[in-house]
């Protein structure tokens, strides 16, 4: 068992950010792309990324079955992803046809189709 302190842990995961061999997506950690090359497991880092995309994708779906609308900012708090992650989500389901800007800029939010 390795014991760390927070601190000492948010250093490691830092260096490894640094790095280059994790990202954060959302709140979780995952190997980047550099690294599964190196493994030859770039199917492996696709997959992740997919399996990512149709967790939100699911909660954003579930969340309007119940609301009329949700913000970018609901997407972030509700799927742990940053403000960018929310917004190629939110780009994807657009392409998609299964949600619809309603309002542009400061006040959008988004609409199940």
């Amino acid at each position: 068992m390795c014991k760390k302190t927070l601190d000492g842990t948010k250093r490691s995961c830092n260096e490894l950010i640094n790095n280059g061999l994790i990202e954060i997506v959302g709140k979780d950690y995952m190997l980047t792309a550099k690294v599964y090359e190196a493994l030859k497991s770039d199917v492996e880092y696709t997959r992740d990324k997919t399996v990512q995309y149709i967790k939100a994708k699911n909660m954003i779906l579930e969340y309007l079955q119940s609301n009329d609308t949700i913000t970018s900012a609901k997407i972030q708090e509700m799927c742990g992803l940053t403000k960018q992650q929310a917004r190629t989500v939110i780009d994807k389901m657009r392409n998609e046809g299964l949600v619809d800007i309603h309002r542009k800029g400061k006040n959008s939010h988004y609409v199940k189709i």
